[in-house]
């Protein structure tokens, strides 16, 4: 073997550990229910629920961004971020609007971000 390529060795293996590195677990598990629910105006709407339980100690959920951004979370979830969670701890997170159907959601976190289709 020639000298030259057993000086990429190292190099090889370096690049094989950090992209075996990128590929952790969530620290959460993501539960969706979708339903059609009274608005309180006689009117019905479409709502997603979102259930993010945490699987470590400590876990901030510092963001949830749906559709990128072109679904808006409830009124009353926006209030309630960050959230920190213990283990074993849930969060229900709903976006509303008969226009909007969650078909992708950024979770971003104290522990990192993750995207998850439906």
């Amino acid at each position: 073997m020639d000298v030259m390529y057993l000086k990429f060795i190292p190099l090889f293996f370096s690049i094989l550990f950090i992209l075996g590195c990128s590929d952790e677990p969530e620290p959460f598990t993501l539960e969706a229910e979708t339903r059609t629910v009274n608005d309180g105006f006689g009117s019905y709407i479409d709502v997603t629920d979102l259930l993010i339980t945490s699987k470590i100690d400590e876990l901030t959920v510092e963001d949830v961004i749906a559709n990128r951004g072109n679904c808006s979370l409830s009124f009353g979830t926006k209030h309630y971020l960050p959230n920190k969670l213990k283990f074993g701890s849930r969060f229900r997170i709903r976006f509303q609007g008969n226009r909007c159907v969650v078909s992708e959601v950024d979770v971003i976190t104290s522990e990192g971000e993750w995207t998850f289709s439906f």
